[in-house]
């Protein structure tokens, strides 16, 4: 797997013992969103989702990078 190209729409980072996670939401052009999920800046997991509103994907980006639902 590979990062995407491209500026995110939006940027997370943990803190405190997952201050080695980050995630970045992309919107594609097929109206899906997708969310890079890193640790230690290498890609471990990219998640597609379609049919969902913004605010959804921010939280599976923020669960991801705050150890929710792992």
């Amino acid at each position: 797997m590979k990062p995407i190209d491209g500026e995110p729409l939006h940027k997370y980072y943990g803190c405190e013992e997952y201050s080695c996670r980050s995630a970045f939401i992309h919107h594609q052009s097929d109206g899906a969103y997708t969310v890079e999920c890193f640790i230690d800046n290498k890609l471990e997991k990219l998640i597609v989702i379609k049919d969902k509103s913004e605010h959804y994907v921010e939280d599976a980006a923020e669960n991801w990078v705050t150890g929710v639902g792992l």
